[in-house]
């Protein structure tokens, strides 16, 4: 497809493949930009109920509008092919990212912020991801988070499918739920921000396994791996906002992304202000240190206090380190206190704070506290003015409204409620109305209060009104086999049992069917129900290649990697679909010994090579006539010797310079080799000559010159001079030209029999 064309986006080159399909950078011909496009797989585009899916949940994705979600331009089809045209997004995945290197307390906290409020934005608008992990999570150039991929993943979930045919996708930033096949909604990408949190901490995820099974049981019934273990920056309260996160009970955990945030932003102030009263105080202590060692340190020491005391206020009062004629001043303060204030998307504390901001204009502020409504309002504010705002914030409950039958119209307080809203609907605390009306069912109405904090929930059934029972729709059935056997059976999404399987109470339609099983592909497809009909199917399940994984480190790191004879990358390096089996490495790394092992990989487990790379040394010797001063690499060796000077080195280039004090400077660049000795020897006493000329600016008249060696004039050109061994400066003036040539440095050794040639240029 590269170089082709899909409607008016020409393709440049393929930059990635997933689960769905291929994605291509093209550019906009029409616009003149470049964009991502990701086109489907005919595999998904040749199924017309997914069609139909497709069209639906991509549309819905692209009514998202968020400075951390990937915007969507585009939903087309064009001669069978279904494409996305999306945002492009010049950068690496977080995934890349957190394998590179480790992350900072304040990077980690600044990327999981950018997630949330991504995600924020997108559960209120109604949009659920189900497949957020580090993959889909992307960063610009300029550190901005870019989350990709938002309704796609329900689509694959109905289909089955990744980029191998098998099921879906690492189930490590699953949910419960999902694991268990239920009904899921936004808490399920609140969990999964707190699988990506964690790993971003430690480098590690929380639940694991040696198989598919094993991590899918862990998450289930085990307690996740606490990062506070791996990490001892993480304090005990970032530690709570990841197990929140992480309840297995959807009720338990954070019910909207925005209070996770809240928490987030408390946790991310408090470090601010910690590292910030650690750094004045660390000041404050080697000051004082510094003067107990001297005499009369008693007055000094008192004096140094009150500096230090001095230095503190002055951090804590903005004012004073700013200057107040060239900024503006906020004093915030809200009831209750304790608020996060947010000045145009960045945090200033808690309330009541004041802060001196440079800003002219409109400026945007959002408060925000555990349990009340966020409160959003704008100011418009001058340099040098002081502006006071008190924020009366409103308590807030939440409620799970559970209605049977689940289309019926819902109002509360006279407001239609949409469905999406009611599994977590915000509410002031206090009394409420709510009515249930549906047709063919009797309505309801009912009165109900909130506490404030409250995580209530509420179930309602109406109750169906005479003769309005609809016909009775026939059923059919399946009946399904595989060999081998006892494999899971998935329709439509939701896992109804192993085979052999049967069910013979089926709606009649289309479903999609997965059967899966661990160590085989995993089947997709479709089967019809019949309205009384059993529909029998058997499937075969491929086996899958035995493999594990490999990870192989070096010390130190960035050795080539070569495995069974073939290149593999540079440690560090986690190779996948490794065949089982036995595997020679060899570990190669300029300036050291190779590193060879031989390793047996098993199915489905990591293997774990570290190499320790022994350093190649040679030997290099010296000696300077009639004495001097020996340096390496701008290191002093020796001083004023005229004995032999010997070390042991490891392979590589080093500068070697000698001195003396009156003779001048030897420069050289040696290469030390393993098992080859270098003698170098230096004699400022020996005597050599080079002849210097010059000329026009063609070079083919001669023109008499000054030659100036080190600075001092030894007469004109042409002229055979006698120096001593050792880096000289050597170069031609004559009053009235100009030198075309710059002074040349160089390291004489022997007898120059080329004469050094300088053109001279005369003034205008």
């Amino acid at each position: 497809m590269t170089g082709g064309k899909i409607s008016h986006y020409q393709i440049l080159k393929k930059i990635g493949e997933g689960g769905m399909g291929e994605v291509y950078l093209a550019e906009d011909v029409n616009l003149h930009r470049k964009v991502a496009i990701k086109v489907l797989a005919t595999r998904y585009t040749n199924d017309p109920d997914f069609k139909a899916r497709f069209k639906r949940e991509a549309q819905a994705a692209a009514a998202l509008s968020h400075p951390n979600i990937v915007t969507i331009y585009e939903v087309d089809e064009e001669q069978a092919t279904y494409y996305i045209v999306m945002e492009y997004v010049d950068g690496e995945s977080l995934k890349d990212l957190i394998r590179r290197e480790p992350l900072p307390m304040a990077r980690v906290i600044e990327i999981a912020g950018q997630i949330g409020d991504g995600l924020g934005a997108a559960h209120q608008a109604g949009v659920v991801h189900r497949d957020i992990k580090p993959g889909n999570i992307l960063l610009n150039k300029a550190g901005q988070v870019k989350i990709v991929d938002f309704g796609l993943a329900k689509l694959q979930g109905a289909t089955g499918l990744t980029r191998d045919g098998m099921s879906l996708g690492t189930p490590h930033y699953m949910s419960p739920e999902q694991v268990r096949g239920e009904a899921t909604d936004y808490r399920a990408d609140i969990f999964a921000f707190g699988v990506v949190l964690s790993e971003m901490l430690t480098r590690q995820l929380p639940f694991k396994g040696e198989t598919t099974l094993a991590v899918m049981y862990a998450i289930t019934n085990r307690a996740p791996e606490p990062a506070i273990n791996h990490n001892p920056a993480v304090t005990k309260d970032l530690q709570k906002i990841i197990d929140r996160a992480l309840a297995k009970n959807p009720a338990a955990r954070y019910q909207q992304m925005a209070d996770c945030m809240q928490d987030l932003m408390e946790e991310k102030q408090a470090l601010l202000l910690a590292e910030q009263a650690t750094k004045t105080m660390v000041i404050g202590k080697s000051a004082v240190e510094k003067l107990r060692r001297q005499k009369n340190w008693r007055p000094a020491l008192i004096a140094a206090a009150a500096l230090v005391l001095l230095a503190l206020a002055i951090w804590l009062i903005p004012d004073w380190r700013q200057g107040k004629s060239s900024l503006a001043t906020l004093a915030m303060t809200s009831a209750p206190v304790g608020a996060a204030v947010f000045l145009d998307g960045d945090s200033l504390g808690l309330t009541p704070v004041q802060k001196p901001v440079d800003k002219e204009g409109s400026i945007s502020l959002r408060f925000r506290k555990s349990d009340y409504f966020p409160l959003d309002t704008t100011l418009v504010i001058k340099r040098g003015g002081t502006y006071n705002f008190s924020a009366a914030l409103r308590p807030v409950a939440r409620v799970a409204i559970f209605v049977d039958p689940p289309d019926a119209e819902v109002r509360v307080d006279g407001e239609i409620v949409e469905s999406s809203q009611l599994a977590a609907l915000l509410l002031p605390a206090g009394e409420h109305n709510i009515s249930l009306a549906r047709l063919g069912y009797d309505s309801k109405q009912e009165r109900f209060s909130l506490q404030q904090g409250d995580n209530a929930s509420r179930r309602y059934v109406l109750s169906k009104q005479p003769g309005a029972e609809p016909p009775t729709t026939p059923v059919g059935g399946v009946q399904i086999d595989s060999q081998p056997p006892d494999a899971v059976v998935t329709l439509n999404d939701r896992r109804v049992g192993s085979t052999p399987y049967q069910d013979k109470n089926l709606k009649p339609g289309r479903y999609t069917l997965l059967v899966s099983k661990d160590g085989f592909e995993t089947y997709s497809g479709s089967l019809e129900v019949r309205p009384g009909q059993t529909t029998p199917l058997t499937v075969t399940l491929k086996a899958l290649i035995l493999a594990g994984q490999l990870s192989i480190k070096s010390n130190p790191e960035g050795a080539a990697i070569f495995l069974d004879g073939r290149q593999a990358g540079t440690t560090p390096q986690e190779l996948n679909n490794v065949p089982a089996g036995s595997h020679e490495i060899v570990l190669r790394k300029k300036g050291y010994k190779d590193y060879a092992a031989s390793v047996t990989v098993e199915p489905q487990q990591t293997q774990t090579v570290v190499g320790n790379l022994v350093r190649l040394m040679g030997k290099l010797q010296v000696l300077v006539k009639p004495y001097g001063t020996i340096y390496l690499d701008g290191s002093l060796q020796i001083k004023d010797t005229n004995v032999r000077f010997a070390k042991e080195l490891p392979v590589g280039s080093y500068e070697l310079k000698a001195t003396h004090p009156r003779y001048g400077v030897y420069v050289k660049t040696v290469n030390i080799e393993e098992n080859a000795p270098l003698e170098v020897s230096v004699d400022f006493n020996r005597q050599l000559t080079l002849t210097v000329t010059s000329t026009d600016e063609t070079g083919e008249k001669f023109v008499w010159g000054e030659i100036y060696v080190d600075g001092e004039a030894q007469g004109q050109t042409q002229k055979q001079l006698t120096l001593r061994l050792g880096q000289h400066t050597i170069e031609v003036r004559r009053e009235g030209y100009t030198s075309l040539d710059k002074p040349m440095t160089f390291n004489l050794e022997e007898d120059r029999e080329q004469p050094l040639k300088f053109r001279l240029k005369k003034k205008e």
